[in-house]
């Protein structure tokens, strides 16, 4: 599934270290970005793990260690982060011969495969610096009225 826990975990911990590398040169620890969004800590670790292995984080020990960023937030897609925790974006080819035959069945197959290829598209299209330029022009909510 495009749309798991994992894939958002992966965008806000990706999002978050590029926002704390702005103001720190020091790597960003995976309790960190658990805490700032109450995300359970090892599973956090285990996404951010993946992402340095895929070459979007480096990672590095010590005091200074943690992850920062590999590359550019311009150059990381949301696909680059969907695809390394959740896999390879596409339909699932599950069929026997027989069913294979089928006209409907090869018309549903094309139309799925369709779809998954405007999916990739769309999130190939979009950038974590894209995200980030859509959170700044997002006006924050205004706070609610206390009531005395």
């Amino acid at each position: 599934m495009v749309q798991s826990k994992a894939a958002m975990y992966g965008v806000l911990a990706v999002v978050e270290v590029t926002k704390r590398q702005q103001t720190s040169s020091n790597g960003v620890q995976a309790h960190d970005i658990a805490k700032t969004f109450s995300l359970p800590v090892a599973y956090c670790a285990k996404v951010m793990s993946q992402l340095a292995r895929a070459g979007i984080f480096q990672s590095g020990r010590g005091p200074r260690g943690g992850f920062k960023l590999q590359r550019q937030p311009e150059q990381i897609t949301l696909l680059d982060i969907v695809s390394v925790v959740n896999g390879q974006i596409a339909p699932k080819d599950s069929m026997d011969k027989s069913e294979a035959a089928d006209p409907i069945i090869k018309s549903m197959n094309v139309a799925m495969h369709r779809a998954f290829d405007l999916l990739r598209q769309e999130l190939q299209r979009v950038t974590i610096a894209d995200l980030l330029k859509d959170q700044a022009a997002t006006p924050a909510p205004a706070p609610a009225a206390q009531m005395n």
